[in-house]
């Protein structure tokens, strides 16, 4: 197979993922919660739907409607590397919409010990001082609903 041919075929698949998509929210999403946006792919061959939900209740609200139809695999749950965010996605192929809210919204923070740690300070070349360390501690986002979305 030629590059050309891998490229139609490749956006042929990703042309279903996104009708998939779009007949799931248009089927499924509430009128009352946030609108999805379109925010582009995070890499070549992948694209992104974002929601941003800005208190507990909705991100709930949002992640009941997600999950809503989901099949094993296609959702997944996740603390953001950068920022300070958490997350959910439903994936439909190469195609995800994603739930983000601040995380201080849906997780507790708490101290579990320090480390020290060298940094540059003007007046010397390094120097050594104690940092907190901190853990998240994220209840499940559909606490008291159906057992298998228990893990959200």
């Amino acid at each position: 197979m030629s590059e050309f041919t891998d490229l139609l075929d490749g956006l042929h698949a990703l042309s279903l993922d996104v009708v998939n998509a779009k007949n799931w929210l248009a089927d499924n999403w509430p009128d009352d919660l946030p609108t999805p946006y379109w925010v582009g792919g995070r890499d070549i061959g992948r694209l992104m739907i974002n929601v941003s939900c800005w208190d507990a209740e909705t991100f709930a609200r949002a992640t009941r409607a997600l999950v809503t139809g989901a099949p094993l695999g296609a959702i997944e749950k996740a603390v953001a590397s950068y920022g300070n965010y958490s997350q959910v996605f439903r994936h439909f192929g190469k195609v995800s919409i994603e739930l983000w809210i601040n995380r201080d919204e849906v997780c507790e923070r708490r101290q579990i010990g320090t480390e020290m740690v060298e940094v540059i300070d003007p007046n010397a070349p390094k120097v050594t001082v104690e940092r907190p360390v901190y853990e998240w501690d994220c209840k499940p986002v559909l606490a008291g609903d159906q057992a298998e979305v228990q893990a959200l």
